[in-house]
């Protein structure tokens, strides 16, 4: 018979933060896994959840308690130990010995939260107005997640809020270091970790600072038109740093810019293409697109490329491998998409990965999209209201928790779509397939109520003495929004 993980999982958190803790934050975790409600304190009506909804506060105030006391001291957080369980008992086992992370950066709109720091202007994805800028004023969450390529599951590994005067890149850089430092299990179960970045990455603050972390390589997307450069050549018995500069564009040409840096008037430039340099591999193969459309694939590498200084980071001695993706229509032989696609892949062993490899996992790069949506939509990500930035951190990492509960539960669950969703065919395949997490969340309730869970029963209690006649709350301090200039890492303060 196999054994009940769920139940493991439940006893592994008690262990780690006593009954005492432990019952109302499991209580909690069990109800976050399970019951949709559109406020957090409505998850106290989940008929999981035996305490009062006063005890929802009571929990998550203590577990940041208890996170706060963590970082002042020197020993493992109850986070990083936690993640180390999860890691070594619920991650099933792999055939292969890379291991894919995902990092990206999501912004969570708090127009009204006066009373936290750092907030800034942020693109938000839904626009109410065609018109509309898709911008709001909220705080960066920067998550670094691990993808399970058999289940097809993203889960949250570390998240951390991006501050004022930090970009995302660094914040990430840190996150990595951070998670890479020691010797854990993340490093004794893969040989290489391959982080899969969106273009935002390409900055010199992030690839200057994962260049010395070992065994970890880099698969940025990079943006339609940046320019690289050729490997270094030797003139008149001269070193040169770059050899000739390319484009990233499909063919070349002159290419009308609407202002000049200097003169601030439209010129035109003449642009050689990547395409021209001659490429060091070739493939082509047909495949289908996911609404069943055939395609041809042409991707061609090119080794060794170079950047110029970014940020001030020194990038001559930081070689990358580019490949460029190319999608043409069978019947038409036209391009399916205007413009090619560019990967780029930093560090040392990036020879190891072939280009179709490299192409394959920068795919499974949009996996943390829809984690990002479940979270926000489900989870309470987004509307979570907290009076300090701290407090917000947390409730991500608990978040995360219900996330890796979700998983450890997925193999025991079966699918319990919606009555105008059972027709459809994914639904029909997700018991031989996988549960997905969005499955597992609508199937997740009606198999705990299944569970003798009794030993998450709050004890009797006669109540407590309630709040005092005249004792009142103390004011917080208000902040005001900011937002970034062009500047590296300066912010100015909205004065209105």
């Amino acid at each position: 018979m196999q054994p009940n993980k769920t139940h493991q999982f439940c006893l592994d958190i008690l262990q780690l933060l006593g009954w005492g803790k432990g019952k109302p934050f499991l209580n909690l975790l069990l109800a976050l896994s399970s019951h949709r409600c559109s406020e957090v304190i409505e998850l106290s009506e989940s008929p999981l959840y035996k305490y009062e909804y006063t005890s929802l506060y009571k929990s998550i105030a203590g577990f940041v308690a208890q996170m706060e006391a963590d970082l002042s001291s020197d020993k493992l957080s109850v986070n990083e130990v936690l993640r180390e369980l999860f890691l070594s008992n619920y991650l099933e086992a792999s055939d292969s010995d890379i291991g894919i992370l995902q990092t990206d950066v999501s912004g969570i709109p708090k127009p009204q939260s006066k009373t936290l720091k750092d907030r800034r202007v942020i693109k938000t994805s839904n626009r109410v107005l065609s018109n509309d800028r898709g911008l709001n004023v909220g705080l960066e969450v920067s998550f670094i997640n691990l993808y399970d390529a058999e289940n097809n599951w993203s889960l949250p590994l570390d998240n951390s809020w991006v501050p004022l005067d930090k970009t995302a890149s660094e914040v990430a850089v840190e996150q990595l270091k951070k998670l890479l430092a020691t010797d854990n299990e993340l490093r004794n179960r893969y040989r290489l970790l391959v982080n899969t970045l969106d273009s935002g990455y390409a900055t010199g603050d992030y690839i200057g600072g994962v260049h010395d972390i070992p065994n970890l390589v880099s698969i940025i997307r990079f943006r339609s038109g940046t320019k690289v450069y050729a490997p270094p050549v030797k003139k008149r018995n001269k070193n040169h740093i770059y050899g000739n500069p390319f484009f990233l564009i499909g063919e070349s040409g002159n290419r009308a810019y609407k202002k000049h840096p200097k003169t601030k008037l439209p010129y035109e430039v003449w642009e050689d293409s990547v395409y021209d340099f001659p490429a060091d591999e070739s493939l082509i193969k047909n495949a289908s697109l996911k609404n069943g459309r055939k395609v041809r694939i042409e991707m061609k590498r090119w080794n060794k490329l170079l950047l110029r200084t970014k940020s001030g980071v020194k990038m001559s001695d930081k070689p990358f491998s580019l490949v460029g993706v190319k999608v043409y229509d069978l019947q038409s032989g036209k391009l399916v998409f205007s413009n090619p696609l560019f990967i780029a892949a930093f560090g040392e062993q990036r020879g190891e990965l072939t280009m179709e490899i490299i192409y394959e996992y920068y795919k499974k790069r949009y996996d943390i999209e829809p984690f990002f949506r479940f979270t926000k939509q489900n989870m309470h990500l987004e509307s979570y209201q907290a009076l300090s930035n701290g407090c917000l951190e947390h409730w991500a990492t608990i978040i995360s928790w219900a996330c890796w509960l979700l998983y450890s539960a997925r193999n025991q669950l079966i699918n319990r779509p919606k009555k105008w969703q059972q027709y459809k065919e994914k639904e029909k395949q997700a018991d031989k397939v996988g549960l997905t997490m969005p499955q597992a969340y609508k199937a997740m309730q009606s198999y705990l109520l299944t569970l003798d869970l009794f030993y998450l029963l709050p004890r009797k209690s006669k109540g407590g003495k309630g709040r005092e006649k005249g004792q009142t709350q103390v004011l917080r301090i208000l902040y005001n929004y900011s937002k970034k200039t062009t500047g590296r890492s300066k912010n100015k303060v909205n004065s209105s």
